[in-house]
């Protein structure tokens, strides 16, 4: 079986029941058909067959005229079918007669995205298929709006110059595997053929000279006639075998001349076998790094890129490998005229191009860019690798292929071939998805089921986690707001979701003391629309996107650059690194009390008249602005920092310094534009008399002496500048100073940060670090005993 059947045939039926889907039929008004037989697992076809790939899984395509669905089935009771197109809530059903095995739907010939049909059993689903249709007279495929890609044909333009994503997990290495699998039988069905020609070449020569001897015979005969009478040898007898054309010996030359590529196999399978060598060694090592790495609690940036470029370059070799190997042998054998030879050409070159590009990559964002081209487009659909607690049915971390698909999350055990399901789906609708980083492990999240299970996800950077929990927020979104509230209000999966959400604010409230750190306090904003109301009213400015100006889903927003922008922009700020940008959701995530502080100097208008100021009106996008656009403006604005007004850059130290002191964020930030060392050492003044060096201390420790206070008696100390600072890369150090003498609170915020940095989540005790500064002043010092001194370059 081709593996895009196997694929797509592979979760059709969905549960154990009575009965089940045994054939479906789509057929046009002039009986052209094609045949999905769901029991011998195989398509039979009258035109050809082409596929479409949405994420992991691939839906069949065809044109709209094939309208007319005929499905066959096992008999039973209480079944009926149920049709829609993509996430249209309008699904006509179909009751079925209790006897009867087979009916017959007439769709519209106007349908244009992909069509599910279902057969259930009382509200139990039994079997699911689903396909895509494209209308006749488009040539353009898929519409915008479905979010899914053409991963077979290399004639469309679609920009990636893969036949498939080339994406890590089933659909890719099934593919491997298929490559192999048809290079192998191709080869020896060469060398068969080949040996056949020259069998059969002989035996044609063997017929060309009996034929020569016969004709000779046949003058000898004649030679015997008598000439009297006039007795004349029959010469249509002669004819007969003359006129016998010499067409087996050009099919034979042309066929000679197709065989040619028997030359490519000789060494081809020990070619193979290395080739194949490199990419699992590789892949090896980069999982089994990738897997020590996310254990450990640490980033090594500088280490991942180059690992990760390792891994990519030997996938893209080895399926370019592959791919050319399989088409450079079947291409002897294909129609001269056949458009895929052009498309082929086409995109070969392409494909060198992206893996040149992959190459140069310098940083996590440029490699990025360049691996969601050949990566699909991500869509409330997603799948791919993340390393589950207790995955693979053992103890500890291990990586699964995780599926989100209409709005159920599934794990896989064997993340290759996206089988041996671990668990039931997870129905997102009723679950409660939380960010958060446990002890030496970074970038998870955790879900909590409706009947109160956890599981725990880590994916492989801040982005990804981000790109998964929005994917996962979009899924709950879609389910629990297709239907007006009025229908929702009756209906069991809302009385049960709003029972979810009461048992958690129940016991979100009866934790809230546990989650407090001395005085500050976590806010949770996934349920309420507390902070994005609050980040709003901060500013006008606020309720547009602060790069395209787009009203809709602004509710990302960057801890470090403090503004809020759109969901379609929120990928772009990603795709920079958190280096650059720190991306989180107004809705979904987790904030400490500073985090909190922080959200009300979010300004776009302010930060725009920094990062914006040079801008030209032209260069600006707009809400239409498509992905390539968006993220070469913002790659512009903030990491080149294009706009930017550098005139004023030999002061940024002094913006800095007076920021922190006045509490003025924006000038901070302006700073941080010009360029500033954020590790800016500062140096409090000695006697004059003395020749002793001044001590040194951190514009960090200097922040930590500016808090915010809160609370009604302003006794809560809110570190906010410091955690600004920080966000923005500030180095924590490896031990607290003192030089200045800072609280013991501040003193117990830089611990824990430090504390966090190491991966250790042993807190230090307030206790130990009062006792290492007893001595220490408790005095704020004023701001002009301190001069600001150039950085010192020591040996």
């Amino acid at each position: 079986m081709d593996v895009f059947v196997s694929i797509l045939l592979s979760d059709v039926q969905v549960n154990r029941g009575s009965s089940k889907l045994t054939k479906v039929t789509f057929k046009t008004q002039t009986q052209q058909a094609v045949e999905i037989d769901l029991v011998a697992k195989k398509i039979s076809q009258t035109t050809p067959m082409e596929f479409i790939q949405d994420r992991s899984k691939l839906l069949l395509k065809l044109p709209s005229s094939f309208s007319i669905v005929e499905a066959k089935f096992v008999k039973g009771s209480n079944l009926y079918l149920i049709e829609s197109i993509d996430a249209d809530n309008k699904a006509m059903k179909h009751p079925i007669e209790a006897d009867s095995t087979q009916m017959t739907i007439q769709l519209s010939s106007k349908l244009n995205g992909k069509f599910t049909l279902q057969l259930k059993e009382g509200s139990q689903t039994l079997s699911k298929l689903s396909v895509y249709f494209y209308s006749d007279t488009s040539s353009s495929g898929p519409s915008q709006k479905t979010e899914i890609i053409h991963p077979a044909n290399l004639t469309d333009h679609s920009g990636n110059p893969f036949p498939i994503s080339l994406e890590d997990g089933p659909v890719f290495r099934e593919t491997l595997n298929d490559y192999e699998t048809k290079i192998t039988k191709l080869k020896q069905a060469i060398r068969s053929t080949n040996d056949l020609l020259i069998n059969y070449e002989s035996l044609s020569n063997q017929l060309y000279n009996s034929r020569a001897s016969l004709i000779k015979s046949f003058s000898v005969i004649e030679s015997t006639f008598p000439t009297f009478y006039y007795c004349e040898f029959d010469k249509s007898i002669v004819y007969s075998f003359e006129n016998l054309t010499d067409e087996n010996k050009s099919a034979i030359r042309q066929l000679k001349s197709r065989l040619s590529s028997t030359n490519k196999l000789s060494g081809l399978e020990s070619y193979l076998a290395s080739k194949k060598r490199v990419f699992e060694d590789e892949s090896k090592k980069y999982y089994d790094w990738l897997s020590r790495l996310l254990s450990s609690g640490k980033s090594k940036d500088d280490k991942l890129l180059q690992k990760r470029k390792s891994f990519e370059l030997a996938k893209i070799d080895y399926f370019v490998f592959l791919f050319d190997t399989l088409v450079d042998l079947v291409l002897d054998f294909c129609n001269p005229q056949n458009p895929f030879i052009n498309a082929y050409s086409s995109s070969k070159s392409q494909r060198q191009k992206i893996r040149a590009a992959v190459e140069r990559a310098s940083s996590m964002a440029e490699l990025n860019a360049e691996l969601s081209k050949i990566h699909g487009i991500a869509g409330p659909n997603k799948s791919g690798i993340l390393f589950t607690q207790g995955g693979q049915g053992k103890s500890g971390w291990h990586k699964q292929w995780v599926v989100l698909n209409n709005g159920k999350l599934s794990e896989f055990m064997d993340w290759r071939k996206g089988t041996s399901r671990r668990n039931e789906p997870i129905d997102i609708s009723l679950s409660s998805i939380k960010p958060l980083d446990m002890e030496k492990r970074k970038n998870c999240f955790r879900v909590i089921t409706s009947t109160g299970i956890e599981h725990y996800f880590q994916a492989t950077s801040e982005e990804d986690r981000d790109s998964w929990i929005q994917a996962l927020y979009d899924a709950g979104q879609q389910i629990n707001f297709h239907k007006s509230r009025g229908d929702l209000a009756g209906d069991p999966l809302f009385v049960n979701a709003k029972k979810t959400r009461e048992i958690q604010s129940s016991s979100n409230d009866s934790k809230k003391e546990s989650l407090q750190n001395d005085g500050r306090q976590r806010r949770v904003s996934s349920v309420s629309l507390e902070n994005l109301r609050m980040v709003q009213k901060a500013d006008s400015s606020n309720t547009r996107c602060s790069e395209c100006g787009s009203t809709e889903s602004v509710e990302w927003i960057s801890m470090n650059l403090l503004v809020i922008f759109c969901v379609k922009c929120s990928s772009c700020h990603r795709s920079l690194g958190t280096s650059i940008s720190k991306v989180r959701s107004l809705k979904l995530d987790v904030f400490t009390q500073e985090g909190y502080k922080l959200l009300q100097y979010i300004n776009n208008k302010s930060s725009n008249a920094i990062y914006e100021e040079l801008l030209p009106k032209e260069s600006h996008i707009s809400p239409d602005s498509n992905d390539k656009d968006r993220l070469r403006f913002i790659t512009n604005k903030y990491a080149a920092k294009q706009y930017v007004n550098q005139k004023d850059a030999s002061k940024a130290s002094e913006f800095l310094i007076h920021g922190v002191r006045t509490h003025n964020i924006p000038e901070i930030s302006k700073s941080f534009a010009l360029g500033v060392d954020r590790d800016l050492k500062l140096y409090k003044p000695t006697d004059q008399l003395t020749n002793l060096e001044p001590p040194a201390f951190s514009v960090l420790e200097y922040a930590l002496n500016y808090p915010s206070l809160e609370g009604k008696d302003k006794s809560i100390k809110v570190f906010d500048l410091a955690e600004y600072l920080i966000l923005n890369g500030t180095k924590c150090g490896d031990k607290v100073q003192n030089v200045i003498g800072l609280s013991p609170e501040a003193l117990d915020y830089w611990q824990s940060k430090i504390d966090r940095f190491k991966g250790n989540s042993t807190k230090t005790p307030t206790t130990q670090l009062l006792s290492q500064t007893a001595a220490a002043p408790k005095s704020t010092p004023k701001e002009h005993k301190f001069n600001l001194l150039k950085k010192k370059m020591k040996n």
